[in-house]
């Protein structure tokens, strides 16, 4: 994401509408505050009315430190609805996997764990904020700033069935108006794939609520692998992309963002540490930290070992 002279010239007016207001050095840049604009095509007063509500949003639903760092969903929610990081682009911006097709969310709805699975996805988004705070390139790319993420959703396995309830429609609905809201700009390209003839009914329920903006950047294809494979591995390199979609990264890489390996790195971030981004060193099994110190074999959770930072 960059800015032209104009732009920039639009981010020094919208910086001072927002003296007072308590945004820190990240959230302030110059390219951060450009998203806000570009969101509201130009417009420079819908714009403070869309950061300011997003402020209020974040207050209001308790979204910070504790929600990023500490909260725990219950476990399985974690391991049946987990966005994964699969690598990073050629300028740093993250990618995500989420096997959608595999999301039934009725059963956490009718299990009264709606709640839990709206936090669950509130601290995934943030976290992939904070991934973006200090470039998480595998290129070093200096001084490049990065605002946006890249998702690889896959299909397989949806069914109508999973929307014919009305309050998973409604959690549905709600993230897209919220994803919309408070994330302006953040997606850089969503490639949707494996997905069946049904995917449209689930697609035309959020259609109206999505920018234009946002919909330019939605790919959607079906399981026909050489279209999508030819989309992607246009705009991605091939070393971040996991076998299971045609490219070189083993698929034990992706790493679920309610790992303990981005949860430390996110508490070093916090300290202040330089040692993010998490850099994926394709010719070692292991990952690395920015250091190239080498990830050990902890315990997880449910019994079977993973790699945690050192």
């Amino acid at each position: 994401m960059s800015a032209t002279l104009k732009e920039l010239e639009l981010v020094s007016e919208f910086r001072y509408r927002l003296e007072g207001l308590s945004l820190d050095e990240h959230n302030s840049s110059d390219l951060n505050l450009l998203r806000y604009i570009r969101a509201r095509e130009y417009d420079l007063s819908k714009a403070e009315d869309m950061l300011r509500k997003h402020l209020q949003w974040k207050r209001t639903k308790g979204i910070g430190l504790s929600l990023v760092l500490d909260y725990e969903a219950p476990l399985f929610l974690r391991e049946t609805y987990a966005s994964k990081l699969m690598g990073f682009d050629d300028v740093g911006c993250p990618i995500l996997l989420m096997e959608a097709g595999k999301w039934d969310i009725r059963k956490p709805v009718n299990d009264g764990l709606k709640e839990e699975l709206e936090k669950l996805k509130d601290q995934s988004l943030e976290r992939v904020m904070w991934l973006m705070r200090k470039k998480g390139s595998v290129q070093e790319l200096e001084n490049e700033e990065i605002t946006q993420f890249v998702a690889i959703c896959d299909w397989q396995g949806f069914s109508l069935r999973y929307i014919m309830n009305r309050e998973v429609v409604d959690f549905i609905m709600e993230f897209a108006r919220s994803f919309e809201a408070n994330y302006p700009e953040r997606l850089k390209a969503a490639y949707n794939v494996n997905a069946p003839k049904v995917f449209s009914v689930l697609f035309n329920l959020v259609k109206p609520i999505l920018s234009a903006r946002t919909l330019s950047k939605i790919f959607i294809f079906d399981s026909n692998e050489v279209a999508w494979k030819k989309e992607i591995f246009g705009n991605l390199p091939l070393s971040q992309v996991l076998t299971q979609y045609g490219g070189t990264r083993k698929d034990s890489c992706a790493i679920p963002l309610h790992d303990q390996r981005i949860v430390q790195h996110l508490r070093k971030n916090y300290s202040g540490s330089q040692n993010l981004p998490i850099i994926f060193e394709d010719e070692s099994e292991d990952l690395q930290d920015n250091n190239g110190d080498e990830w050990h074999d902890l315990p997880s959770e449910s019994g079977d070992t993973r790699l945690v930072a050192p």
